[in-house]
């Protein structure tokens, strides 16, 4: 049913961003996968397939939100399908009792930005361009 459809995954250079990209290649779907670094991004596109193509974005970067939507549309020629999947955690493991009494304000506040504040922002960037473009399209928000 997706074939043919064109996607962008954040977050998708590992783990779960990277999962949901190969499946979205092997449905027969053209797809960026974005992440903060270019090397990780362009292996991690050679590995997922022909049609993954590697755009750096850090997510978290909520003023290019719209930029990025719309540079991952004219790369696809179009966008059906978002999966915002961005996601980190603080320096330290704050789920460790240590991590969680050294985890500071400021990086509790990067970790907030990047998890939340940049869920928000894309989907509303990618909303944005849908009705725009008259595209009753599909935004999938892991959090």
């Amino acid at each position: 049913m997706i074939k043919g459809n064109k996607a962008i995954v954040t977050g998708a250079s590992r783990g779960i961003g990277f999962a949901i990209a190969k499946e979205l290649v092997n449905a027969g779907c053209s797809v960026v996968i974005t992440g903060r670094n270019e090397k990780t991004l362009k292996d991690a596109a050679e590995k997922i397939g022909k049609t993954a193509i590697p755009m750096v974005w850090n997510a978290s970067d909520i003023d290019l939100a719209a930029a990025k939507i719309n540079e991952a549309a004219e790369i696809l020629g179009g966008l059906d399908i978002v999966v915002n999947n961005a996601g980190i955690f603080a320096q330290r493991n704050e789920w460790s009792k240590t991590g969680l009494l050294q985890t500071t304000v400021d990086e509790w506040q990067s970790v907030m930005k990047t998890n939340t504040s940049a869920i928000f922002f894309t989907m509303q960037a990618a909303v944005n361009y849908m009705l725009e473009n008259n595209i009753k399209g599909n935004i999938l928000n892991v959090t």
